[in-house]
């Protein structure tokens, strides 16, 4: 696959044109989405990181030509507050009070939104029918991220664009967690991670290559 990589402090933006179908399917329940929504509103730095992400995102794009772009967890702001998609979107959120503050401010008709889990709209959505899909803080905070790349690979059309933001296990902040002896290594769960029960946990460059490349 062609791979591209963009490295900021606290992200890690890997995009990549991946095809191929495996057998999908996550079940929410190893997440409780409940607490999941109420830790979430209270984490006091998120708001800037949404602002960062989507900054990000939009750069992302450019240049990029696609009929359907697809957001997966959109959070309280998504994508589309601030970009114009080239023609038409589609935005998937499992919580939602999430999907309502998002959907708050786009008018746009060629914007949809869907209330529920990626494997329930992979049901829903006919195959190979989305060019971008975006999977904005999400592997790191599944049990199996390879059944959601697979959800993802069974909608993309073959060559599309899939754009993954995780957590970057070489962040500074991580970097400076362990100088302060706030965790043993950078490779040890902080806090937060597990707070907000990112199951799967910091991704490297490394990492994040082989677990999509093996979708």
């Amino acid at each position: 696959p062609v791979i591209r990589n963009l490295y900021v402090l606290t992200t890690l933006v890997h995009a990549s044109t991946i095809s191929g179908v495996e057998q999908f399917g996550v079940s929410g329940s190893e997440r409780d989405l409940f607490k999941y929504h109420i830790d979430y509103n209270d984490l006091p730095f998120e708001p800037h990181q949404e602002i960062f992400r989507r900054r990000n995102l939009i750069r992302s794009l450019s240049g990029v030509d696609a009929e359907v772009i697809l957001e997966i967890g959109c959070g309280r702001n998504s994508l589309f507050s601030e970009y114009e998609p080239p023609q038409s979107a589609i935005v998937v959120e499992p919580i939602s009070d999430l999907l309502r503050m998002a959907r708050n401010g786009i008018t746009n008709p060629a914007v949809r939104f869907f209330n529920g889990l990626m494997s329930e709209f992979v049901s829903a959505q006919e195959p190979e029918t989305v060019d971008v899909a975006i999977a904005s803080s999400l592997l790191h905070e599944m049990g199996d991220p390879q059944a959601f790349l697979s959800d993802c690979m069974k909608v993309l059309r073959p060559g599309g664009l899939f754009i993954a933001i995780v957590t970057n296990r070489n962040s500074i902040h991580r970097i400076l967690g362990v100088a302060a002896g706030l965790q043993d290594n950078i490779n040890s769960p902080t806090g937060t991670e597990q707070l907000m029960q990112q199951l799967k946990g910091a991704y490297s460059s490394q990492t994040l290559s082989r677990e999509l490349e093996s979708a």
